[in-house]
């Protein structure tokens, strides 16, 4: 694993090439161009907004719903269009792959750190947000960097796991999309864990999402230090993730020219 690790680093520079192709790809002819990543998010936050804070009421512990969403919907957008944007990495450079020869997993690391761009550019609005709601950047800002790379890690992992997994499966692509939608609402995306009874909210910590969600709040909403022990259980969560993922993706990569 460090050996193929190595050899990724050896072609970064193709990484960074095929970043760049996402991104000009993903905006071309656009009037806005990269401005839709931030556009998405406060789309759907303006949404949601209506529909769970003034028809459903839900309880967001004294933050307002515009940036208690805004937050957990720009983490969720990044993680889950590195799943479905992901799970095509392969199968939309077929004509790439069958005639030069490089490591195939710099195709959905790229598209995940291309993604990743588009997570930098939406978080921005955050600190004038912050700003504008009277919330004040604090010190707890030092446990971000763990929960950002716990969120890359776990992104990566699925982009592997999606893109891997179509190439034996191809009705995968359709069911991806499906299985996203679940997700929104299997995950404190649009509520809060702490609105479950409590029996419940260990359930909820299972899912790796949760941790990286509520610990972007803690940090960033309720000045608070993020609940370690279920933050433990993300890091442990995508750390396992990432090793079988990798490796399965370098089993399906050795025959990958003649099936895809």
């Amino acid at each position: 694993m460090w050996h193929n690790l190595r050899t990724l680093w050896e072609y970064r520079y193709l990484v960074l090439t095929f970043i760049e192709r996402d991104i000009k790809a993903r905006y071309r002819q656009t009037t806005v161009g990269i401005g839709w990543a931030v556009i998405q998010p406060l789309l759907m936050t303006g949404i949601f907004t209506i529909i769970f804070s003034k028809f459903l009421h839900v309880s967001t512990h004294g933050i307002p719903y515009p940036l208690f969403s805004f937050i957990a919907l720009s983490s969720w957008t990044f993680l889950s269009r590195s799943l479905t944007s992901g799970s095509i990495a392969l199968t939309s450079n077929q004509g790439l792959i069958s005639k030069v020869y490089f490591p195939r997993d710099v195709l959905p690391i790229a598209t995940v750190a291309s993604l990743f761009v588009d997570f930098g550019i939406s978080s921005l609005l955050i600190p004038p947000l912050l700003f504008i709601y009277h919330l004040p950047l604090t010190w707890h800002l030092v446990f971000l960097p763990l929960v950002l790379a716990i969120q890359v890690l776990l992104a990566i992992s699925f982009a592997l796991l999606a893109s891997s997994a179509v190439i034996v499966f191809r009705d995968l692509v359709y069911v991806i999309p499906f299985l996203v939608q679940i997700g929104l609402y299997a995950s404190p995306i649009v509520y809060s864990v702490k609105n479950l009874q409590p029996q419940y909210q260990a359930y909820f910590y299972l899912n790796p999402i949760t941790g990286v969600v509520e610990g972007f709040r803690s940090i960033l909403l309720y000045q608070e230090i993020p609940n370690l022990t279920y933050l433990s259980i993300s890091l442990a969560f995508a750390l396992i993730l990432f090793i079988i993922t990798y490796h399965g993706f370098k089993r399906v990569e050795q025959y990958l020219a003649d099936v895809i």
